[in-house]
């Protein structure tokens, strides 16, 4: 099922690894932020400088840290 998915909407798998995790490792967690899920996109996109685009402003809280992020309006 998701080989069907990637290869209907040509998407691309990216690795978490050494370097996602020391990012992950030195990222200031913002107050009341406790998604351990979010915190590993954080530092996937802080890591591979890729944008992340979310209607969560929470993200917001981690642009001082080199995030890219764009705020989505719902």
């Amino acid at each position: 099922m998701l080989r069907i998915l990637i290869d209907q909407f040509s998407l691309e798998v990216l690795p978490f690894g050494d370097r996602q995790i020391k990012t992950l490792k030195n990222l200031h967690i913002a107050n009341d932020h406790n998604d351990p899920f979010d915190h590993m996109v954080i530092s996937h996109a802080i890591t591979d400088r890729l944008i992340l685009i979310s209607s969560d402003r929470k993200f917001e809280r981690y642009v001082s840290q080199r995030l890219d992020f764009v705020f989505n309006v719902r």
